[in-house]
Parts: structure tokens; C-alpha cells; sequence
């Protein structure tokens, strides 16, 4: 039986939640193991990304909004990236907020943590929850919804991490994962989903299901690396206080708007997901990449996750009740 359809609120289901949120970490970890072993070098990094971005994460996006009934009408396209971009640029100002009264200043760290701790896991984490809990039609509002969220992240985020003008950052949003959800959306509104050949659906269904093993094994790698960089991995003041942003306060505030906003009960499911997730570990590759602190967001999605395992279950129990999901 689902959790989603039948949710008592009881220890099994903690306990189930617990059960599925563990491969995610120990397929990270495996990454970590791999690194740490010399099985899969670093200059294979940049083929896995490319192959992952171009290949096998847009395969997972067709595989799930096409045919999905959810994505029929123009409000379930428009309203879910609104609420998506909102979400996470109320949250990348709720950090700044704190990181500036914790003493962080420009230039030592305030802006990678304001985009770490703003950003959410709306990906690795989330879609095996979604499609467990409630099948892939809620995981196709999930896709739509992490429309406005990448876009966030890919202008808001880069202008924040790296010090640009949102107009310059603004050409990353035009990435595969976004140019594919596109594609989806508008076969699907004009019904010619219907006509994709089953041998084609099958293989890009296929395909699809490497996505996010492949995704989480790049994560730990990541880690790795940057574990074997020298500095310490916690700090009180970057650790503690994501802790306290991303899975306390940010959580509060996303239910509270799951609960009041005028939206659908899928969209508001997906908010009581992405309100207990942590920080997301893809934040570290862009701080990497655009001159930020890398150090700053490895140490915020690494606590954020950590105290995850426990708090997620909480957080989607509780806010299954509070907003009726």
C-alpha cells in the first residue's frame, strides 16, 4: 500500500519514509566510496554531467509529463513554476535576512549561503518520495513546479553566488532540463502525446531510470572532493545556522503559504515535500563554478541533510495533516 494512500500518522509510517529516503544517502555514499577508491577518476566528471543534463535527466522529464492527465491545462503549467520561483526567492531572502544578522558580510561567504540555504532539494531527494507517496501524475506537478525553481536558481541565484546582473545570468536558464519540460508540456496540452511510437516511449522510460542513481553518485563524488580539499567540513555558524533556516524556519513558512494559497491539492503536496527538504547538494557544483565560497555550501547541504534524515519524515507527516494533503 502507497503512505499516500492511507497516511495514519503512525511510527510504520515513519518508518517507511525512513526506508525510502535511505537508498538516496547510500547511493551518495557509494559516490563518496568511489572517489574515495579511484574507481571513477575526476576527469570523468564533466562526461557523467553532460550525460546526466543532456541525455538521461530530460528522459526522466519526458517519461513522466507525457500523458500525465495533471498537465492538461493552462493553469496546471503556469501557476506551478509561479509558486516554484516565489518559494524559493522568499527563501534565498529569509536567509540573507539571517545570514546578515549571524554577521556574514559580502565577500566571506554571505552570498553562497543566502543561495545554498535558499535552495531546496527539488530533485534527488523528493521525486522518489513523490512517486511513492502519491504516483508519477503528482511527480509530473513536481517537474512543473521545479520549472520556476530552476529558473530562480539559473537568474536570482547565479546573480547572487556570482555578483552579476540578473540580465547577464538570465541565458542559463535555457538549459536542456528546461527546454525538454517545454517540449513536454506543449505535446501534452495539444495531445500529441498520444501519438509518440510505444518502442520510443519504452526506451526514453528506460533510460530514464538511470537518472538519479547516476545524479546521486556524481553528488558523493563531489563530496568527496571537496572533503579531500582540507577544511573542515562543519562550522558552527554555516552549519547550525542552515540547520536552523532550512529545516525549521523555511518549513513553517512553506506550509503556512501550502496551506493558504489558492492552488491545487497537488500543488500543495508538492510544497509539503519540498518544505522538509534540505539543503540542495547541486548548490555546490554552481558555487564552484561561479566564484563562490564551494567550502560554504558543502557545509550547509551536508548538515541540512544530515539532521534531514530525521527531520523529513516529521516535517511530510505533519504537513500531510496541516494542509490536508
Amino acid at each position: 500500500m502507497r503512505l499516500g494512500a492511507k497516511f495514519r500518522f503512525g511510527m510504520s509510517e515513519y518508518a517507511q519514509l525512513l526506508i525510502l529516503i535511505s537508498p538516496v544517502f547510500l547511493i551518495i555514499l557509494a559516490g563518496f566510496g568511489l572517489r574515495s577508491w579511484n574507481w571513477v577518476k575526476p576527469e570523468a566528471d564533466g562526461s557523467l554531467m553532460n550525460l546526466l543534463i543532456r541525455v538521461l535527466f530530460p528522459c526522466l522529464i519526458l517519461s513522466v509529463v507525457l500523458g500525465s492527465d495533471t498537465i492538461r491545462s493552462a493553469s496546471s503549467i503556469i501557476v506551478p513554476p509561479l509558486v516554484g520561483f516565489g518559494m524559493t526567492a522568499m527563501a534565498m531572502c529569509v536567509a540573507w535576512l539571517v545570514a546578515r544578522a549571524m554577521g556574514y558580510q559580502k565577500g566571506a561567504g554571505l552570498r553562497t549561503f543566502c543561495f545554498a540555504v535558499g535552495i531546496a532539494n527539488y530533485g534527488f531527494i523528493p521525486i522518489p518520495l513523490v512517486q511513492d507517496m502519491w504516483g508519477e501524475s503528482e511527480l509530473a506537478v513536481l517537474f512543473v513546479h521545479n520549472a520556476g525553481v530552476e529558473f530562480a536558481i539559473w537568474t536570482l541565484g547565479v546573480a547572487i553566488v556570482s555578483g552579476v546582473s540578473v540580465k547577464r545570468s538570465l541565458k542559463k536558464a535555457a538549459n536542456p532540463t528546461a527546454i525538454t519540460l517545454v517540449v513536454a508540456v506543449a505535446l501534452n496540452l495539444v495531445g500529441a502525446d498520444a501519438y509518440v511510437p510505444e518502442p520510443i516511449s519504452k526506451t526514453i522510460a528506460t533510460i530514464a531510470v538511470c537518472s538519479i542513481p547516476i545524479g546521486l553518485l556524481i553528488i558523493g563524488m563531489t563530496l568527496r572532493d571537496l572533503a579531500g580539499d582540507g577544511e573542515l567540513l562543519f562550522d558552527v555558524r554555516s552549519s547550525l545556522g542552515s540547520v536552523a533556516v532550512r529545516m525549521l524556519i523555511l518549513p513553517v513558512i512553506v506550509l503556512a503559504c501550502a496551506k493558504t494559497l489558492p492552488i491545487s491539492m497537488e500543488l500543495k503536496r508538492v510544497l509539503v515535500v519540498q518544505a522538509a527538504m534540505p539543503a540542495a547538494v547541486m548548490t555546490i557544483v554552481v558555487a564552484r563554478h561561479y566564484g563562490g565560497r564551494p567550502m560554504v555550501a558543502t557545509r550547509v547541504a551536508l548538515a541540512t541533510t544530515v539532521v534531514g534524515v530525521l527531520t523529513i519524515p516529521l516535517w511530510i507527516r505533519f504537513g500531510v495533516w496541516f494542509v490536508g494533503a
